[in-house]
């Protein structure tokens, strides 16, 4: 600690009595050892300023208090914010008197089309607006000058832009859009106005803007429905703007949010997409979104195509350049009408025969010295948009005598966040040009510079990779792939799982805990999005690793992995002895939430399988106690949800009834906890059945029920159907009961589950039950076969019990109560070889049997 005060004092005197270049490098490495050093950013943010670039100083500015914000939760000092309004005051008089070195030439028409979409939205008639074009051909330069007329009209705008190169964030570009949105006071102004579960899609989506505790996002349904709650808010004082360029990049993740832009018709918020097409139409998942979009939202398009003569004559002369009409004629012909093209033309010269445009921008690259195209290889690396200080530190050297050359000869433009390609073309093509040896040099210094700087780990993991240190990048992808999770961008937190399990091809060895961690996320993530069978493979790989290297934590991780594939194959006896197994090691390690998970899934599979529902209690009513000791709200109403019912199924109706009420205070504390409030709707449900108040039960788990199809649960929705039909068969609503049994079968399909499985058995034993109760004995005769295989199952006690009892019932009903007796004696059996419980049909059928059959 001496050393490094040390050492931060002496740059702190160097950076004081130093030339100004020198002073600039002595800063920058002082907020790269200290980030948190507010005088020294102030020293970054005049230096920026006396060089004549505000917006640098003032992104300085905003890296300083996202930090300050992030880490302490505390704005910058009085000081500090005055200087930012000393650079922004400046900055927006340059801004005011700055002229666009080339205007918008034409698009006449469009620019027309898009502004009178802007008015409509101002008047409460928004929409989606479609944008196509080629590269260069101009559709940035429309949307930026449709972006000041919005502004200059009183919309507020927020842009994004879609990347090619380099990792992207989840909801890219929409969240960029979003932060631009809550500039200034908005987010305050926003935190007054929306529900906690809007606030938890912003929170989700833009971490950076989390300013105070929220109860975490449940789904990510919540993402698209939420998005127009918080588009509406941001409203509310004016109309909005959104302008998402370069969509044919933006992740699968982007495309499955988008679908809220079919909704916008009843808001003041214009969505405008601008894209190329042919990229976009190589892309199936975007393809796909936007013809959905197309067919939901009819949105208006426009198809970019090249400037006309008169329109190429008048960007020329905009441009310096001045030609008969015969020569602007033909080069308009030779490029299309491509603006860049054209500009490229002009800028080499060579207007009578233009080369490719790749060749045209290939020459102007090679004018550059050295040393500047060395600075610009390095940019591409970076990215489109480059912070300043990155970049110098990555380099090893002082940018300010290279950068004229590079914003003169428009490779560069200087941007509020630093500075950005003047066209991705140019990023593309220098970044093309590169070797691969030196390719992965600047990727490796450009990994360590960004990491040094706190870059995210997405984008840390793409530079590490590229670079060939596969360590880093496994262990930055698994960082990407969580942080993606726990914002619901599944598609994209499983992409970084897969990029990161597919470097072990390359290391076999590689068997470090970050390996594990990996594999075990990936898991979860194939768990959660399938395929079923992906999944399995991947539990079953974790499990010869870890016979191969044993950890105790990543041991009993697996064991719980293990777990939910015995629950979906319906091996019951493995489940059992693997939840032994591993309730014991989570024991020995001090795994409390482990063990109260472990717990759960064991007392939920007694109780539903096994028929032992007193034993199930005995778990569930530890995991308890544990969890409210824990303080994890989502685990505890987990748990209380299955005990709940365990005391139902052993007569503990009082208790249930507390136990579901206990929920509901819970979910009142907690409202962000969407699945548990559908969880609490359900035991109250089942209170309510046990009851015998069968209208508010029916009231309350259909609105459980509804709860559960936004969740896009489909085991819970499986289980509350369950209770449904049980519900709608008493009555009498068989025809209802029938679909919601259809829609399980179906569900458990898509899950990947086998047709003699626990579930699909239980859930065929339903059926037939309700087809008995509507006569309907064409039907049931179709699924005698596997009733009857149901009622030999000895693995599912209650499986058996169920399909015996149906299978007597059907005897029953066609008038043969010696067969029918016979088999409910069976049912009969089970149910006391079981635990004792209320589900007492067996006895009342048997006796029923027997009473028809003359056997007293």
């Amino acid at each position: 600690v001496r050393l490094r005060d040390q050492v931060m004092n002496l740059l702190a005197s160097l950076a004081e009595n130093s030339p100004p270049d020198d002073a600039f490098t002595y800063l920058h490495r002082l907020t790269a050892l200290d980030p948190l050093n507010e005088p020294a950013h102030r020293g970054l943010m005049r230096h920026y300023h006396q060089q004549g670039r505000p917006a640098a100083a003032l992104a300085q500015y905003a890296h300083l208090e996202g930090l300050l914000k992030t880490d302490l939760d505390v704005d910058p000092l009085p000081e500090t914010v005055a200087l930012e309004a000393e650079i922004r005051a400046a900055y927006e008089r340059q801004q005011v008197e700055a002229e666009p070195a080339i205007p918008l030439v034409g698009r006449r028409h469009e620019r027309a089309a898009l502004l009178a979409a802007v008015n409509a939205a101002r008047q409460g008639r928004g929409g989606l607006f479609l944008v196509e074009g080629e590269a260069g051909i101009g559709k940035s330069s429309l949307l930026r000058d449709v972006a000041a007329g919005a502004t200059w009209r009183g919309v507020t705008v927020g842009q994004g832009s879609g990347q090619e190169l380099g990792a992207r964030t989840a909801y890219l570009p929409l969240d960029s859009a979003l932060a631009d949105l809550l500039a200034g006071g908005r987010l305050e102004q926003l935190r007054e106005s929306v529900s906690p579960a809007a606030l938890n899609a912003l929170d989700a989506m833009l971490p950076q803007h989390n300013r105070q505790a929220i109860s975490p996002l449940e789904r990510p349904a919540d993402l698209g429905r939420t998005l127009l709650e918080l588009l509406g808010g941001l409203s509310q004082t004016s109309a909005l703007l959104l302008i998402l360029d370069d969509v044919q990049w933006a992740s699968d993740t982007f495309w499955e949010v988008i679908s809220f832009a079919a909704e916008l018709e009843t808001l003041p918020v214009l969505l405008v997409l601008a894209y190329r097409p042919v990229e976009l139409r190589a892309n199936p998942s975007a393809w796909q979104a936007l013809e959905a979009l197309d067919l939901a939202a009819a949105p208006q398009r426009l198809s970019l195509t090249g400037l006309s003569a008169a329109d190429s004559q008048a960007l020329a002369a905009a441009a310096g350049h001045e030609l008969a009409q015969a020569e602007i004629e033909k080069l308009a012909r030779l490029t299309g009408g491509n603006p860049l093209y054209l500009i490229e033309s002009l800028a080499a010269e060579l207007i009578t025969a233009p080369p490719t445009l790749d060749h045209l921008l290939g020459l102007r690259l090679e004018r550059l010295s050295a040393p500047a195209r060395a600075a610009l290889d390095l940019a591409a690396v970076l990215g489109r948009d480059v912070d300043h200080g990155q970049w110098q530190a990555a380099l090893g050297k002082n940018l300010a005598p290279l950068l004229p050359e590079l914003l003169q000869g428009r490779f560069l433009q200087e941007t509020s966040q630093g500075y950005a390609f003047q066209h991705d073309l140019i990023r593309e093509q220098v970044y093309a040009q590169l070797p691969a040896a030196a390719r992965r040099d600047l990727h490796a210094r450009a990994a360590l510079a960004l990491q040094q700087g706190r870059a995210g780990p997405a984008i840390l993991a793409w530079h590490y990779e590229q670079a060939g240190h596969l360590d880093s990048a496994l262990h930055f992808h698994r960082l990407a792939g969580e942080a993606a999770m726990r914002t619901f961008a599944y598609a994209t937190a499983l992409g970084h799982f897969e990029a990161g399990y597919a470097l072990l091809a390359d290391r076999p060895d590689m068997l470090s805990e970050d390996v594990w961690r990996l594999l075990f996320a990936r898991q979860h993530m194939l768990e959660l999005t399938g395929p079923v069978t992906a999944w399995r493979h991947a539990v079953a790989e974790m499990q010869t690793l870890a016979g191969a290297a044993p950890n105790s934590a990543l041991h009993l991780a697996t064991l719980e992995a293990q777990l939910q594939v015995d629950a979906l194959e319906s091996d019951i006896e493995a489940l059992q002895t693997h939840a032994a197994t591993a309730l014991e090691l989570a024991q020995q390690l001090g795994e409390t939430a482990a063990e109260i998970r472990i717990r759960n899934v064991l007392g939920w599979h007694l109780m539903d399988a096994l028929a032992q529902p007193r034993t199930a209690r005995d778990h569930l009513e530890r995991a308890a106690t544990l969890s409210a000791a824990l303080r994890d709200p989502r685990l505890q109403l987990t748990v209380l949800s299955n005990l709940a019912l365990a005391q139902r199924l052993t007569g503990q109706s009082s208790l249930a009834l507390q136990t579901a009420n206990q929920m509901v205070a819970l979910t009142h504390l907690h409202p962000g906890l969407e699945r548990a409030q559908a969880l609490a709707l359900q035991s109250l449900a089942n209170a309510a059945m046990h009851r015998a108040e069968w209208q508010t039960a029916w009231n309350t788990i259909n609105t459980a029920v509804a709860r559960f199809e936004e969740l896009d649960d489909l085991w819970a929705l499986g289980d509350a159907l369950f209770d449904r039909v049980l519900i709608s068969t008493r009555l009498g609503q068989l025809a209802a009961a029938r679909r919601d049994i259809d829609g399980i079968i179906s569900a458990q399909q898509a899950m990947g589950m086998a047709p003699d499985s626990h579930y699909r058995l239980w859930s065929t034993a339903y059926l037939c039950l309700v087809l008995v109760q509507a006569g309907d004995w064409q039907a049931i005769r179709v699924h005698l076969p596997i009733l009857q295989q149901a009622a030999s199952q000895r693995a599912s006690i209650r499986v058996a019990i169920q399909a015996n009892t149906v299978l007597g019932l059907w005897h029953l009903r066609q008038g043969e109560p010696a067969t029918a007796q016979q088999i409910l004696a069976t049912a009969v059996a089970l149910w006391q070889e079981g635990e004792p419980s209320i589900e007492l049909s067996p006895l009342l059928y048997h006796a029923l049997a027997s009473f028809q059959n003359n056997d007293q």
